[in-house]
């Protein structure tokens, strides 16, 4: 998961690489359900920003 978040990429990029990673369907994991993670991961501090991006 380090790797897909990393370099400041957008999250429809991390979506595209994570349906292609796992084998999942956009209709399976949509692109608002992994912001709505990413933002839990983030408010409980299990991610944090590598410099500004």
């Amino acid at each position: 998961m380090e790797v897909l978040l990393h370099g400041g990429r957008r999250a429809k990029d991390i979506h595209n690489d994570l349906l292609t990673a796992f084998g999942l369907t956009a209709d399976r994991y949509r692109l608002n359900r992994l912001r709505y993670d990413l933002r839990k991961l983030n408010a409980h501090g299990l991610l944090q920003r590598d410099g500004k991006s």
